[in-house]
């Protein structure tokens, strides 16, 4: 029996992933998901993050999840002190443990790189190209940012489970990686979806 390719370049975790080398951008909700054990997507996206890694898949990561890593934390750290997830920063508890969630999503993910071939890509080398981005796709500046890190670094997908990274067109990057729950909705996205 023939292998289905994916419908519109959307793969849902679990799905076979089409054969040949890869090289997977993934973007900070993913990363967040596969290294806090208390995030719903915990499972499955170390599943992913397993099967990347005995396909030798080349992992590419943008030098902004530095910035967004922590503000997830604190975010974790908030809601789970009860408090509003924006607010939870002036709360000297929420920063300890945002601090500390920090300090081991940052060893999990080094300990992670250790099994594969990775790259993390400079900011400053897309940063002109952003605005196109926006203005052609409607994502906003983080996720544009990390749409052309995948575009400038020849990514085959993208691993996520930000749905708006369906407005990318199959031309500029082939493969959408998400969860089951998503991949309709990036499908849809992806129908109405012009190049850049």
């Amino acid at each position: 029996m023939a292998q289905r390719e994916p419908a519109r370049g959307v793969c849902a975790i679990g799905d076979p992933i089409p054969p040949g080398p890869l090289r997977v951008l993934v973007d900070t909700s993913f990363i967040v998901e596969s290294m806090v054990e208390s995030n719903p997507r915990h499972r499955e996206s170390r599943e992913l993050l397993a099967l990347l890694s005995e396909r030798g898949a080349s992992i590419v990561f943008s030098e902004l999840v530095d910035l967004e890593v922590p503000q997830a934390m604190s975010y974790i750290a908030a809601l789970d002190a009860g408090r509003d997830r924006r607010a939870g920063l002036l709360d000297a508890r929420v920063r300890r443990r945002s601090r500390s969630l920090t300090a081991r999503t940052r060893r999990r993910w080094a300990e992670y790189l250790a099994s594969i071939d990775w790259f993390r890509a400079d900011l400053t080398a897309i940063l002109d190209e952003v605005p196109a981005i926006m203005f052609t796709t409607g994502l906003r500046s983080y996720d544009a940012a990390m749409a052309a890190t995948a575009i400038a670094h020849r990514c085959d997908a993208i691993a996520t489970f930000d749905v708006d990274f369906g407005r990318l067109h199959e031309i500029d990057v082939p493969l959408l990686l998400t969860d089951a729950r998503r991949a309709g909705r990036m499908r849809d996205l992806r129908g109405a979806a012009r190049p850049i």
